[in-house]
């Protein structure tokens, strides 16, 4: 019975290495190709006569793709496309770090891309630590931002509190209790709650600037 056991724990351990090192030989493949990210091109050779697509997206017959949070860890250059013509947007940043992060790299990619945006004023580090629930940053002709850091002196209290949020809530952790979930949808709601009359206002603002442009 005992070499009988034996055997058997033996396969089991060699089953388990052989199937290790040919996740490992795929890996290593992967790496070596980068393949992650590769994606077949459904524009490939589509019809483009009047050059309306990017030459790039009907040339190559592959295309790579990558985290866009990589870039701007949040949606604005899909909100910001001139056709939508928006004119407010709730920006609630959930990001671990700078809670002004975000916005600040919207502003440079406006920038950079010719979209208007307001200016956003640079933040000192004791702001960063302990932000306040909510700021609106507006312009002429283009739209505003009301930004919402999760974690504020609102919702928390002092710098420290902030801090020891952003512990528990890291990013590293796989998985939270229902309790804890739950107490994070308080924070986010509660936000929204204490700033709803300011939300109010501005889609006022917004809807009666479309109003005047459409009688101009």
């Amino acid at each position: 019975w005992n070499l009988l056991k034996s055997g058997k724990q033996s396969l089991t351990c060699y089953l388990a290495l052989v199937i290790s090192l040919k996740v490992m030989t795929i890996i290593f493949c992967l790496l070596f190709e980068w393949t992650w990210g590769t994606k077949f091109n459904f524009l490939h050779k589509h019809p483009n006569p009047e050059n309306v697509l990017p030459s790039d997206l009907v040339q190559d017959e592959k295309i790579y793709l990558i985290d866009a949070g990589l870039a701007i860890n949040c949606g604005y250059p899909l909100v910001l496309r001139p056709e939508r013509q928006v004119q407010l947007i709730l920006s609630f940043d959930f990001s671990a770090g700078d809670p002004f992060l975000t916005v600040h790299q919207a502003a440079e990619y406006c920038q950079q891309n010719n979209i208007p945006f307001p200016d956003i004023p640079v933040v000192s580090e004791e702001e960063k630590a302990c932000p306040s629930d909510c700021y609106i940053y507006s312009g002429e002709d283009m739209p505003t931002v009301m930004h919402f850091p999760l974690f504020n002196k609102a919702n928390c209290g002092d710098a420290e509190e902030i801090k020891e949020m952003w512990n528990l809530y890291s990013t590293a952790r796989r998985s939270y209790s229902k309790k804890e979930i739950q107490d994070l949808l308080e924070f986010s709601k509660s936000n929204v709650r204490r700033n709803g009359d300011q939300i109010i206002a501005e889609m006022q603002k917004a809807v009666e600037a479309v109003l005047k442009k459409q009688q101009e």
